[in-house]
């Protein structure tokens, strides 16, 4: 289950529903923004605060300019708004409500004129007001898909448990085992598994709008942050992340500190760490990488397996990541799928010697020395004394 990360002295005071996430001038609280809302929209909040509502150009009606941290925010504002400006006098209907002209039809005609001569922007739930006018609703275009949307897609899959569609909105693409792992991962997340409510807290974009983080209040008790990546011009959830987004800007810190750990053969503070970290980033493929170089370097080839394996679904370009799985694979009688994974290696990488060593010392034991001698010339042309390939020449000699 999510862990209460924010005890409720963090709750909006005002709801105690919502995460309280920012100051209200006006009750000197935290509040949460549907609160905000609900107070800005009547007018009278300080001008000092940068969450109060502002009057944009002529020409816009019930539309307010406002800081929102979401599109989400944005929306609730601007119904919010609504309800309130259908029951005020207005100087360009005669100085009536629009809610009283809505009871006629020669009301109705003087309101949809009106409508039609105001600059309304495509965020604007116009829908929304004219149902509140009893005016028929308008065909919109469809939203451009933001980041936004993208992650509230995602996130309505996570609370219907529709694991399946999943792999379909994340990035990089899951295809064959990796697909069938990933949902797997997933599912297997108590986390992930434990999320039924969710609400947008804050979405904030890259000023090249290639990346995104989106962050979200889950459960009313904990937080998650979704990393988008825009990718063939559509947004794609890269990893999660449990916690705020600071934490994103965290994992470079987080990286050094567990390699530290590692290179210095601190063995019990890295499984500490590691532990508490990859709760926190479950899609860090470096973090993954490092705890199956733990249970390596602990002698545990099955348990270094694993996570090797989810490292190189997340991030299947990681050739390091890749190596390391075929020496785990080999260590634990895996050698067919050691073989194809050093193949693989060496297909990318002709000057991989490494591999093809290793490989050859695969083929020396099926009894295929020709192709092994090729491989072994191929690697002491790159590196001329490396010793494993020279004891493996001699290994070739003595069968002659």
């Amino acid at each position: 289950m999510l862990k209460n990360i924010f005890s409720k002295s963090n709750r909006c005071k005002r709801c105690k529903r919502y995460r309280g996430h920012r100051t209200c001038l006006r009750t000197g609280k935290q509040i949460c923004w549907h609160c905000c809302n609900e107070l800005r929209c009547d007018g009278k909040c300080e001008e000092s605060c940068k969450y109060t509502l502002k009057n944009v150009e002529a020409n816009s009606g019930f539309v307010r300019k406002a800081v929102s941290e979401s599109a989400a925010e944005y929306t609730d504002l601007l119904k919010a708004y609504i309800d309130v400006w259908v029951i005020r006098r207005c100087p360009e209907l005669d100085d009536q409500t629009p809610i009283t002209l809505s009871q006629t039809d020669e009301g109705k005609k003087q309101l949809d004129s009106y409508l039609e001569n105001l600059q309304i922007p495509e965020a604007v739930p116009v829908n929304y007001l004219r149902n509140r006018l009893k005016l028929p609703v308008v065909k919109k275009k469809p939203l451009s898909n933001s980041p936004e949307e993208a992650a509230l897609a995602y996130m309505e899959l996570l609370a219907s448990a529709e694991w399946e569609k999943l792999p379909d909105y994340v990035y990089p693409k899951r295809e064959g085992d990796f697909r069938e792992h990933f949902v797997t991962r997933c599912k297997d997340n108590k986390n992930t598994a434990s999320i039924n409510n969710f609400n947008v807290l804050s979405c904030s974009v890259t000023e090249n709008r290639e990346q995104a983080l989106v962050h979200f209040d889950v459960n009313y008790a904990g937080e998650l942050t979704l990393y988008m990546v825009l990718n063939s011009g559509k947004w794609l959830v890269a990893s999660r992340i449990f916690g705020p987004p600071k934490l994103h800007n965290d994992l470079n810190t987080v990286y050094r500190q567990v390699a530290l750990l590692l290179n210095n053969n601190k063995l019990a503070d890295c499984y500490d760490m590691l532990k508490k970290m990859l709760q926190l980033y479950p899609d860090s493929a470096d973090l993954n990488y490092y705890q199956g170089m733990y249970y390596l370097l602990s002698r545990l080839p099955e348990k270094a397996e694993a996570y090797f394996l989810t490292a190189l679904e997340i991030e299947p370009w990681m050739t390091e990541v890749k190596y390391n799985l075929a020496l785990t694979q080999l260590a634990v009688k895996k050698t067919e799928q050691a073989e194809l994974l050093f193949r693989e290696l060496i297909a990318a990488d002709e000057k991989d010697f490494r591999s093809q060593n290793n490989l050859a010392a695969i083929l020396i034991d099926k009894g295929n020395p020709k192709e092994a001698e090729k491989l072994l010339k191929l690697c002491l042309q790159t590196e001329a004394n490396y010793e494993p390939a020279l004891k493996n020449m001699e290994r070739i000699s003595g069968k002659k």
